[in-house]
């Protein structure tokens, strides 16, 4: 049989049942070991993969986290620590709501008695504190000028007023 019907055949087998073609590669047409191997080498991804799923699936997460979470006595996150972040999402959820009011005061002269009132037209939603989980205090002075504030999670009050 001549190298062509060989490597047509081959190719045939690659194509539409991969293990039989990879043996006729290895050992019955005359090809290149650099393109033996191209042809291999998606055999090799596959069985890692698979190796890697069998390994990964046998340990438990929740084991896994839990031990995480005993060892550092708190949970950590990207931020560096828990409070850290807690006390970064209450300054951005105070900072959006009074550009929210910012944008209020522009629509109606005045700003709104009361921040439900931004809701859904500047706001999605009114936020909460995701430490105390009460609401941002918000009032407004005699002088029209408002004041948000809260607690973070070191006990501070940490407030904005209008400009």
């Amino acid at each position: 049989m001549n190298e062509r019907v060989k490597t047509i055949i081959t190719i045939f087998f690659i194509l539409f049942l991969y293990p039989v073609g990879l043996i006729l590669v290895w050992f019955w047409v005359d090809w290149s070991k650099w393109i033996k191997w191209l042809i291999t080498i998606p055999l090799v991804l596959a069985l890692l993969g698979v190796v890697m799923v069998v390994i990964l699936s046998t340990r438990s997460p929740n084991k896994a986290l839990q031990q995480a979470k005993e060892k550092s006595g708190q949970a950590m996150n990207y931020f560096g620590n828990t409070n850290e972040a807690l006390d970064k999402q209450i300054r951005y959820d105070i900072s959006s709501t009074r550009s929210a009011l910012e944008l209020y005061k522009v629509d109606y002269q005045k700003y709104p008695i009361s921040l439900n009132n931004l809701v859904p037209k500047y706001i999605s939603e009114v936020k909460i504190n995701p430490y105390t989980k009460q609401s941002y205090q918000y009032s407004i002075g005699i002088d029209g000028k408002y004041t948000i504030s809260t607690t973070l999670t070191d006990g501070s009050l940490y407030f904005q007023t209008s400009p």
